[in-house]
């Protein structure tokens, strides 16, 4: 082992590029990017594979996917997948059209629900801690889900704790406004999901 080092040894080396950043949990302005179809990994069905990069905020021009399986051996996959498609098409006011691809370019809102994740490092064996971002609700630019009801602007529970607490006895005491803020909070992430 040599002692000197070279600029020209890099040649031989990839870049480092980073490390992604995922978006927290909240309401994304997003563009479709991306809808197409493509045989699923087993061969035995289809995914409509979809494309959602977000348009604003911290974290604009970061892209999502989602795969839904609209032709599938379980009919219960199939059924969300189809679901979802058709709430999508609904907030992008896209009915009517045939192809996929007339998705692309539509602008809609979605519900980013970010949750940590476990996987098997491929290279290593070890397990290793990450995130995933799954889509809880898809919405129309102005907060409305599939069904044409509003829908109730995401606070993440990180907000709720750094809330302050009022604790004078005029307001009613502030245990009660932080617990009523919370329960708020939880209603909120439960809210029904247009499919």
């Amino acid at each position: 082992m040599s002692d000197t080092f070279n600029m020209h040894e890099l040649d031989q080396n990839e870049a480092f590029g980073g490390t992604k950043v995922l978006p927290d949990s909240g309401d994304y302005n997003l563009m479709i990017s991306a809808a197409a179809t493509e045989i699923n990994k087993n061969a035995n069905g289809t995914n409509a594979v979809m494309a959602y990069t977000v348009l604003d905020g911290p974290f604009q021009g970061y892209e999502h996917k989602e795969w839904l399986a609209v032709i599938n051996k379980s009919a219960e996959a199939q059924r969300i997948a189809r679901e979802r498609l058709k709430a999508i098409q609904i907030v992008t006011k896209s009915q009517g059209q045939e192809e996929i691809g007339s998705l692309v370019g539509k602008t809609m809102r979605a519900r980013f629900i970010k949750a940590p994740h476990q996987f098997i490092d491929k290279t290593t064996g070890q397990t290793r801690n990450s995130f995933n971002i799954t889509i809880s609700n898809y919405m129309d630019m102005n907060n409305k889900n599939a069904r044409g009801e509003p829908v109730a602007v995401f606070v993440p529970a990180l907000e709720v704790a750094k809330a302050p607490v009022n604790t004078s006895s005029a307001s009613g005491g502030g245990s009660n406004q932080q617990s009523s803020a919370q329960s708020s909070t939880s209603k909120q992430l439960d809210d029904d999901i247009p499919f």
